[in-house]
């Protein structure tokens, strides 16, 4: 009884000695902070910027960046300031656009200083915008015909846009380069934002499961009314031009998605069935968002008109098609396992199977996409701890499947009379 006391006592003490260290380490810091900033006042910004040339030749890059930033308080008109940060930030790999904005300020300050424009041309190529990157390296050769720096970046992109227009992929597989997205408007438009809307809801059930549930009948609905004014706005709305044009509209993408849309709205639920319908609605709308971002206020405009401009930048919009695509083939895996859990999904898995054919036999993104699924499969299926037998029932399904694909394919489409 007399020992309970002197313990509370002791720890009391010794919770006010901790309080009282961490003042004084605050304290210390706060001194020493205010000490460096007086010997940074007090150094100049030559020195600074050596410190900070320093910093960067050890891949210290977050340290030069603060360098060159108390270097450019003490001389904010100092150009070679501004081109060094944006060095240090486009180093970072991360901080794409304070590189650019670096980079405008060290051109507004020396125009025609042509490091300002490698700068710049390199932080647009950060953030996958080519042709800006391009026309900022034009601008710096202009001031330095010699320079090997922009021609080399130039033949670069040259090159890579005469050997390729496609977005490499896993081991070197390309995927072609799909055409522009055009600038929707009024209902089209409507109908891609609740698409891509009730997606989101449906995959992000924060309402509740009933909400969930009737936001993926909503956008089963929009992808089918989508879908079906385009294959009606190719072909016509009468059924005697359908009936006669039938090879050229069984061969229509629209025609694909939507017979699918039709039978999403008549089946249960699919898990990420619809996402590469999503994803290609996100590429349609982003030209519209652009343009809507350029009418917003000034301080949002600076903050949500970049990262919309790099989203549609050529590269970034390869990258989506490339996901929607194999996101696309990587449905069936998702079906196969709903399949275990409730048999009357055999089903769809069928006509999900021979919806793939479709778009094996009309799109080239989808054929690559299976290319390179099919490579990771052989991979895993012969690989050294793998069952023997998984690799033979493999290789069967295999054949099977490319044998019925080349049918479904080949068998030429009846023809009207």
């Amino acid at each position: 009884l007399t020992f309970a006391p002197r313990s509370r006592r002791a720890r009391k003490g010794a919770q006010s000695q901790a309080a009282d260290a961490r003042a004084r380490s605050s304290q210390l810091t706060q001194l020493q902070t205010r000490k460096a900033r007086s010997m940074s006042d007090a150094v100049g910004w030559e020195q600074l910027k050596d410190l900070g040339n320093a910093a960067f030749k050890e891949k210290q890059f977050t340290t030069a960046a603060e360098h060159f930033s108390d270097a450019i308080d003490l001389d904010p008109a100092n150009h070679v300031l501004y081109s060094n940060r944006s060095g240090a930030y486009a180093s970072m790999g991360g901080k794409w656009q304070e590189a650019l904005d670096d980079a405008d300020k060290c051109i507004a300050l020396k125009a025609d200083w042509a490091k300002g424009y490698s700068r710049k041309g390199a932080a647009h190529l950060g953030m996958g915008q080519v042709p800006k990157a391009k026309e900022a390296f034009e601008a710096g050769l202009k001031l330095d015909p010699e320079n090997a720096a922009f021609k080399a970046a130039l033949a670069q992109l040259a090159s890579s846009a005469r050997s390729s227009p496609a977005m490499p992929s896993a081991r070197g597989f390309p995927y072609t380069k799909p055409p522009p997205a055009p600038l929707l408007t009024g209902p089209s438009l409507l109908i891609n934002y609740a698409i891509v809307g009730s997606t989101m809801a449906y995959m992000l059930p924060l309402f509740g499961l009933r909400v969930a549930f009737y936001a993926y009948r909503m956008a089963a609905l929009a992808c089918f009314v989508k879908f079906a004014m385009q294959l009606f706005g190719q072909f016509g709305v009468s059924p005697r031009t359908l009936f006669a044009e039938r090879s050229k509209v069984f061969a229509h993408d629209a025609a694909h998605y939507t017979l699918l849309s039709i039978t999403l709205m008549l089946m249960r639920p699919v898990p990420f069935v619809l996402v590469p319908m999503a994803a290609n609605a996100v590429l349609l709308m982003l030209p519209a968002l652009v343009e809507h971002a350029k009418v917003l206020p000034e301080r949002v405009r600076g903050l949500v008109l970049p990262r919309l401009e790099t989203a549609h930048a050529e590269q970034r919009q390869m990258y989506i098609h490339a996901f929607a695509s194999t996101s696309e083939v990587m449905v069936i895996f998702g079906i196969l396992l709903s399949c275990c859990a409730n048999p009357r999904s055999i089903g769809f898995l069928l006509f999900y199977f021979n919806f793939l054919t479709w778009r094996w036999g009309a799109s080239d993104l989808t054929k690559q996409a299976v290319a390179v699924l099919r490579m990771k499969l052989d991979e895993w299926a012969h690989h050294p701890w793998a069952p023997k037998l998984l690799g033979i029932l493999y290789e069967k399904g295999k054949v099977y499947l490319i044998t019925y694909t080349a049918v479904k394919v080949a068998t030429p489409p009846t023809k009207a009379d």
